[in-house]
């Protein structure tokens, strides 16, 4: 038992650094699978819509990479740290990543229903 946790682990327990990195990883492949799917809906779309097909995947594709960047850096920063990381991306860019995947769904959805 170390000063700094009062507790001692139980012997299966994961250190709490792995938790950190699983979040990471999930906002990694969220952001991942959120710009392939806005990809293939803007590709999708030009094919039968043209040029305005564009916006909502146009919006959603620098979220992505600005998920991504943030995680890949909150992971390399977190890596040294001795203690307890802090969270990953805040909560206002995972609104804003669930506003792009519902904007995508109904952009989607209106193609299918218009179109």
């Amino acid at each position: 038992m170390t000063p700094a946790e009062p507790f001692p682990r139980p012997a299966g327990d994961p250190p709490p650094a792995v938790q950190a990195e699983r979040t990471g990883l999930a906002w990694q492949r969220t952001a991942i699978a959120l710009l392939v799917a806005s990809l293939v809906l803007a590709r999708l779309g030009v094919l039968e819509h043209g040029v305005r097909a564009l916006v909502v995947p146009a919006l959603a594709v620098p979220l992505c990479v600005a998920v991504l960047l943030l995680s890949r850096r909150h992971r390399a920063r977190e890596a040294g740290a001795d203690e307890r990381p802090a969270s990953g991306p805040t909560g206002a860019l995972g609104a804003a990543l669930a506003a792009a995947t519902a904007a995508l769904c109904l952009a989607e959805l209106g193609v299918l229903l218009l179109g």
